[in-house]
């Protein structure tokens, strides 16, 4: 019979020998996958409306949207919706009804930006239908969409189709939208079987209003003058050929949009009132949001240099008349010329610049747009 100490020697190899024999077949195997955590998120319902007023002549206003997106804080477009949607901007003005643009579950966080590709307008007036011009396909507005978890944000887009709407003189239509953006967040949305919306509470992060220009640009608090010659020329692009009258007493009183300029968070208007042959100009800053916080460090309240310059906005010249610059906002500086002569020197435009200091920086702009 064995001894006790030879069963213990032969029990210490067979478990040595199954410890290597186990081993190799385990060394370097990695753990089982775990299931990736799902980031938390919230809803985003987008809307469309119209608050027009009554276009004579005109019955429908019908675009075709085909696809929106929104930015995110790290500039990446995200795709809400890219069915394409046909809304008749004038039905949705007589029955005052948001239409459900997209409806869709996003990550949580901030979101920057607005983008609605337009593909097509259709204007059907005086029981004609024909496709309008669009400046650009691309709507793209500047406002905070703030998407909290298991929370519903809501952005309404509210189309004003009689200032966004431009005839041509030979019968054509160019649509340059004019838009005000409205973004909720923990609002309350019902969405009816119609996919018509009915949006209650919530806190208003962002209200913002826009236009496009004759070059697809898009401005804070701007539109174009709905009394301009407008045409299409023969290679297909828009132009502004003429203004339309200064009123006859006085030559009256003209007021423009400053738009906000390199992202400073700073627009206004500029009112020109014409009086025995001069002119006063007063202006009024105001605070614009730019998706972008204190990108030039500058404030409203600041001291702003400014002046009637030669040249438009897009390329602007040397200095023609000097302005008072703006404290808290405002300036008025009377000078010593008619606006008839003011017409005569187009095109000029009234610039409002970032300081004393840096005058080359220009923060709020407007072209001088006379009847």
């Amino acid at each position: 019979m064995p001894s006790k100490s030879i069963i213990i020697a032969i029990l210490v190899v067979v478990v040595l020998g199954a410890a290597l024999f186990f081993l190799p077949a385990n060394k370097g195997a990695t753990p089982p996958a775990q299931a990736p955590v799902a980031s938390a998120q919230g809803k985003v319902v987008l809307g469309i409306s119209d608050a027009a007023t009554a276009l004579t002549g005109v019955t429908s206003i019908m675009m075709t949207v085909n696809k929106v997106e929104v930015q995110n804080a790290t500039q990446e477009w995200v795709t809400v919706s890219s069915g394409t949607k046909q809304y008749d901007l004038l039905v949705l003005k007589q029955s005052g009804a948001i239409a459900l643009l997209a409806d869709i579950n996003l990550p949580i966080g901030t979101y920057n930006q607005i983008r609605l590709t337009i593909s097509k307008v259709e204007v059907t007036a005086n029981g004609k239908i024909q496709e309008a011009k669009l400046p650009s396909n691309t709507l793209k507005i500047v406002g905070r969409l703030v998407v909290e978890e298991g929370e519903t944000a809501t952005a309404v887009l509210d189309f004003k189709a009689d200032k966004s709407l431009h005839a041509t003189g030979n019968g054509k239509f160019i649509l340059a939208p004019v838009v005000n953006l409205q973004t909720k967040s923990n609002a309350s949305v019902e969405i009816t079987s119609n996919n018509v919306l009915k949006i209650g509470g919530g806190k208003t992060e962002d209200d913002v209003n826009v236009g496009m220009d004759e070059r697809g640009e898009i401005k804070n608090n701007f539109e174009l003058d709905i009394d301009a010659k407008i045409e299409i020329d023969s290679n297909n692009i828009i132009q502004i050929v003429g203004q339309g009258k200064v009123d006859a007493k006085n030559e009256g009183e003209v007021k423009l949009n400053l738009s906000s300029q390199n992202n400073s968070g700073i627009a206004g208007t500029a009112t020109l009132d014409s009086e025995d042959g001069k002119v006063k100009v007063t202006l009024k800053l105001n605070e614009v949001s730019t998706g972008i916080v204190g990108r030039l460090g500058i404030s409203v309240g600041a001291t702003h240099p400014a002046h009637i310059h030669l040249g438009s906005c897009a390329s602007i010249g040397a200095v023609k008349y000097p302005l008072n610059s703006t404290v808290d906002g405002k300036s008025e500086t009377t000078i010593n010329v008619s606006l008839a002569s003011l017409k005569a020197q187009m095109p000029l435009a009234i610039n409002a610049h970032k300081s004393p200091d840096e005058p080359g920086v220009y923060v709020a702009c407007a072209d001088l747009k006379l009847k």
